[in-house]
């Protein structure tokens, strides 16, 4: 069977997981979800929680169904006894009911409510074998599926599904289940397929369905702690559902208390930046990624634009990001490009970030303030923008600039060995009322500072210092030195061998 598509309002309340099917074959189904199926035999979970219903109609699946309780129960032991969510509003006899159906190719379950929208009943396919699932069969889609649908339930609890709030209902169930079960990773490849949010990136949050940001809920629980969620959705149960945006403004309530100190847009501007990493690093040791699946994941697509002359102008509002792509030509660009970055106003909520295609990258933090820029000719710049305000026109234009012949300035020996000092030269028409060097990780973080102080010009071609920039502590490998020419930033990779 197919999915069908639901007339009146029950249209727009069916949740239908993961089908990744054409019109057509959505009209091809022969039962509305507004029925309930009728099917012969049931059998109650081991808590005594649901009532899984199924037909005998092949070897195996009562075996099956016993599964489904056993995962059903694992999901709401987890949501709502471990972590706190509300409780789903069960059936007169206080049981939560899951059919157990032959779905159809590609057809995972769906969440259907009841006649006061508020309970429910799931139904899941009878076996998840066949062509169409992106990853996960049998039993672990099934457990997936479950999670997914149950949490549905749950969210019914605290508000009315609209138009409105569709896709944080996905977004939360499609991070929930990967919560409950991380070891199955479906949503991997589905959410990059049945959402465009990978590959437009710069939409208003809620015009996508929900599938593609589920990391999103990841990227809140590393930033705020294990009960921001369900905060979250506390606070939609407050919300006034007659306003358009209550989703966003719950969710900026929350985060713009006393507790998070945060706001709406600047955890979509940071998860977004983040997000242009993904895949390009192996592990978490690094101050980029906050959840372990961004190595699983594409990054997400950007624009490409000449950094030479640029001017952009362009409107953006409180739930959407715009990204500019610079790729990084002129190998003398990194002198002083961060520096004549120029806006057009007051601007805080602004991210620099850079990416090295040698597969050494670095994130940038919030407005001007930023780690260090290994801004190689081979490198390319990301900006990003968000604002507070419902809509604004953003002017940024960049002027990269470089310092003349005469401002030479030159780091030796490279690589440089744990006998030997580092050189810096500089040209003699150099004058500083105050020189320091940061050494970095190639990971960001900062390892040493080292004060020069003042430099003044020169009747020599140059001045040279010798640096001990490193000691038998540090261990060999890439490290990033980032001079401030009193506030201008250069930055330069050095090799260390011990």
């Amino acid at each position: 069977m197919r999915y069908l598509i639901c007339i009146a309002i029950l249209c727009c309340m069916i949740f239908s997981r993961r089908a990744l099917t054409n019109d057509l074959e959505l009209m091809n189904n022969s039962r509305s979800c507004a029925q309930r199926p009728n099917l012969d035999f049931n059998i109650e979970s081991p808590s005594g929680n649901f009532l899984i219903h199924y037909n005998d109609y092949y070897q195996g699946i009562e075996e099956y169904a016993y599964e489904v309780g056993i995962s059903a129960d694992s999901s709401r032991k987890v949501i709502v006894d471990i972590m706190g969510f509300n409780a789903e509003i069960s059936d007169d006899n206080q049981l939560y009911d899951i059919y157990i159906i032959e779905l159809g190719i590609g057809a995972y379950g769906r969440n259907c409510p009841d006649n006061n929208l508020m309970s429910s009943w799931v139904e899941i396919d009878d076996n998840f074998i066949g062509f169409g699932y992106n990853g996960a069969t049998g039993f672990d889609a099934m457990r997936i599926t479950v999670a997914h649908e149950f949490f549905h339930a749950v969210q019914r609890s605290y508000i009315l599904l609209d138009s409105y709030s569709r896709y944080f209902f996905e977004l939360s169930s499609v991070w929930i289940e990967d919560i409950i079960y991380p070891d199955i990773n479906d949503y991997v490849t589905f959410s990059q397929l049945a959402d465009d949010y990978f590959n437009n990136p710069e939409k208003n949050i809620n015009q996508y369905n929900g599938y593609g940001i589920g990391l999103y809920g990841h990227y809140l629980n590393d930033k705020f702690g294990d009960q921001i969620m369900q905060s979250i959705w506390n606070q939609f149960s407050l919300a006034d559902l007659s306003q358009s945006n209550y989703v966003i403004e719950s969710i900026n309530t929350v985060l713009d208390s006393n507790i998070y100190n945060s706001s709406f847009t600047k955890t979509w501007i940071d998860f977004n930046a983040r997000n242009i990493y993904n895949g390009l690093l192996n592990d978490m040791n690094n101050d980029i990624y906050y959840y372990e699946d961004q190595s699983l994941f594409n990054p997400i697509e950007t624009n490409s634009n000449s950094l030479k002359d640029t001017l952009s102008s362009f409107m953006i509002n409180n739930e959407s990001i715009k990204i500019k792509t610079f790729n990084i030509e002129d190998p003398y660009a990194h002198l002083c490009l961060i520096n004549n970055i120029n806006f057009n106003a007051e601007y805080d909520n602004a991210i620099i970030a850079i990416s090295s295609n040698d597969g050494n990258n670095i994130l940038n933090t919030m407005g001007n303030e930023y780690h260090s820029n290994f801004l190689d000719s081979d490198d390319t710049m990301h900006l990003l923008y968000i604002t507070d305000e419902d809509n604004k026109e953003m002017t940024i234009s960049i002027n990269d600039e470089i310092f003349s012949n005469s401002k030479e300035i030159i780091l030796y020996p490279n690589p440089v060995v744990s006998s030997s000092t580092l050189n810096l030269r500089l040209s003699s028409a150099i004058e500083l009322d105050n020189l320091t060097i940061d050494i970095y990780s190639i990971y960001g973080r900062k390892v040493k500072n080292l004060f020069i102080g003042e430099v003044n010009y020169s009747l020599n071609e140059y001045n040279e210092f010798s640096i001990k920039a490193f000691d038998s502590t540090f261990p060999s490998g890439v490290y990033i030195l980032r001079l401030n020419l009193d506030n201008i930033i250069y930055t330069k990779k050095i090799v260390y061998l011990k």
